[in-house]
């Protein structure tokens, strides 16, 4: 069986000053390609990050639970 590798992005940094997106246009494109997130920084960079996946969401879950905890002790329920 072949080894197959598999390419981790965490984020992929694309400039696009010289196309000059406008927000209306920066909403269509995220609009068309709802499986990823969209950003935009003040360098007029566009920044894709990837869905999150099975890991990253397990230990965003985990941490979201540790907050209810703590709010929950605080709060006395």
């Amino acid at each position: 069986m072949e080894n197959t590798k598999f390419l981790s992005i965490d984020s992929l940094t694309v400039n696009i000053d010289s196309l000059k997106i406008d927000d209306e246009q920066f909403f269509q494109l995220y609009q068309d390609n709802r499986d990823l997130k969209f950003e935009s920084d003040r360098r007029e960079n566009l920044i894709i990050m990837p869905p999150t996946g099975g890991e990253t969401g397990r230990c965003h879950a985990r941490i979201i639970q540790q907050l209810l905890n703590l709010n929950d002790r605080v709060n006395g329920i």
